[in-house]
């Protein structure tokens, strides 16, 4: 019981720490134009209701070539429901929305954990892994694409195995609807039911459970499946079938032709190596996790007892969630962009094997050590977490650009640092917050506008304007201006040339009021140019 009492206040406290914390991060890229289409599709379906208006859905062809947008919908209607109306109060309730749905997947990997294990304390450390990843958790507050299908994936864990152990029609269909809601959010997704249904139905044959019911549970399946997908993105039912294969086509190499910044030079997106991910997963992960997803891929693809085991479709149906996004992309080519966080959502699976690492590890320990269980186990915690725990503290609210030791001593020299442009919030608050008058502000990216919308009115107030344009064009207008000038950057598609300048304080970086360092990196500078 008093074990029960711990894991509840733990939770309680993550879960409101994180809310109270949430208001401090940037808005991201796309975020606005989200925002946008959450308040145009919410008006459509609530004129349709009403029988005010009967819109039609191909007015918006454009959401449903993109990923769904239940989650934009879920912030459209809590703002009207709200009746919040400033844009500070509408990203900050969407912020700490986010972080409530990355929260709520963190609550269903620990139920799945605990299922396949049997035990609630070695639930929470496989729990640990999931959670205390720093750059992950640092998306899980703003990044409404990635980290939410990450949730959704690890919310669906928990009946999925109940489905695999039961063979029951009530999780089986909510399993069902929740895939159907991560293919919504993403439509990469659409690999888990196809799994799930591959692995099902071998295990039928294994177990000779051959009964007509099972026609009759897929079929219940298949509407469920489907059933999350129109709920979760309602724009695309005038031809459902159309647009999910429409939006796979388009995903699996999208048609994106920027560049990315990779091992120190720019690379064009459609033609990056095979090992982009690879490199990206080693470089962004702790590097005791990496060891310890191996040594527990190596224990369960090597030891034959899995094999005996009543979870092994569980085991096998993880397995897979793992290696077939991988492999996708290799045989697909895929446009590949801002590090790996397309495939966050295969994390879920990532921490299911890091654990079984520890737990291997572990075993191992007490075999060699003349040590109590109890002791080695709290020496094994204290070695794997600390040092993620450390880094999501002191990286904080920039917590997804941290990279491990193996990126090197200024990992922007290589790779790219804050790709979402969050970093430009506390810029203007600190631009805001130390100027006497109104500033006149530069940045290459429309981004660093969008990041106003967090800012408190009076403060917000202080920013004559931010003009949008390169360095050299800031150059060239700012003399005779009448008002004080900042070049603000976080140095996206410069680094390869200002990066470097700017760190030697070379002209026009020479004059630097303002910088945001983490982990042995300028991630944005503010510089005065008059």
């Amino acid at each position: 019981m008093k074990e029960k009492i711990l894991f509840f206040l733990f939770f309680l406290f993550t879960y409101f720490t994180g809310l109270y914390f949430s208001q401090d991060y940037g808005i991201s890229w796309d975020e606005t134009i989200h925002q946008h289409w959450g308040v145009e599709t919410y008006s459509i379906i609530i004129d349709f209701i009403n029988f005010s208006v009967i819109n039609n859905f191909k007015h918006f062809d454009f959401i449903s070539q993109g990923p769904g947008v239940w989650f934009d919908l879920l912030t459209a209607f809590a703002a009207d429901k709200m009746d919040l109306e400033s844009t500070q109060e509408i990203y900050s309730m969407r912020h700490a929305f986010t972080f409530s749905i990355y929260f709520i997947g963190c609550i269903g990997f620990f139920l799945f954990s605990k299922i396949v294990f049997k035990d609630n304390t070695h639930a929470m450390i496989a729990t640990f892994f999931y959670l205390l990843h720093p750059r992950l958790f640092g998306n899980g507050f703003y990044n409404f694409k990635d980290s939410i299908l990450q949730a959704m994936i690890a919310i669906s864990l928990f009946p999925i195995a109940k489905a695999f152990l039961t063979h029951h029609l009530k999780w089986i269909c909510i399993s069902a609807f929740l895939m159907g809601i991560s293919i919504a959010t993403r439509v990469i997704a659409i690999y888990i039911p196809v799994i799930f249904l591959m692995l099902f139905v071998i295990k039928i044959f294994i177990e000779k459970d051959f009964h007509r019911k099972w026609f009759l549970y897929f079929s219940f399946f298949i509407i469920s499946v489907f059933t999350g997908i129109i709920i979760g993105w309602p724009t695309i039912i005038e031809d459902p079938f159309y647009n999910i294969i429409r939006n796979f086509n388009i995903m699996k190499n999208a048609p994106w032709d920027g560049a990315v910044f990779f091992f120190g030079e720019y690379v064009q997106a459609s033609k990056l190596a095979w090992y982009y991910i690879p490199v990206w997963f080693i470089i962004t992960t702790p590097i005791i996790y990496l060891f310890l997803l191996f040594t527990g891929l190596i224990i369960f693809i090597r030891n034959s007892s899995y094999r005996k085991n009543n979870n092994i479709f569980i085991y096998l149906f993880m397995l897979c969630g793992l290696l077939v996004p991988f492999l996708s992309i290799l045989y697909f080519s895929s446009t590949l962009y801002d590090g790996w966080r397309h495939m966050f959502f295969v994390y879920p699976f990532c921490a299911f094997f890091m654990y079984k690492g520890f737990i291997f590890a572990i075993g191992t320990l007490k075999k060699t050590l003349r040590l109590g269980g109890n002791t080695i186990m709290i020496i094994g915690l204290i070695l794997v977490f600390s040092a993620p725990v450390i880094s999501i503290i002191n990286l904080h609210p920039h917590q997804q650009i941290y990279f491990n030791a193996f990126a090197g001593k200024d990992p922007m020299q290589k790779f790219e640092g804050d790709y979402w442009g969050t970093s430009y919030y506390q810029g203007l608050n600190w631009l805001c917050e130390h100027s006497k008058f109104s500033v006149a502000v530069w940045a290459p990216h429309s981004i660093a506008n969008n990041n106003t919308y967090l800012l408190d009115p009076e403060l917000n107030k202080k920013i004559k304007f931010i003009k949008i344009g390169s360095l050299q064009e800031c150059i060239e207008e700012v003399e005779g201006m009448d008002v004080t000038c900042y070049y603000m950057t976080n140095f996206r598609y410069q680094q390869d040339f200002l990066y470097n300048k700017s760190d030697l304080n070379q002209y026009p970086f020479n004059n630097e009021v303002y910088t945001i360092s983490k982990g042995g990196m300028k991630i944005l500078g503010i510089y005065k140019m008059n």
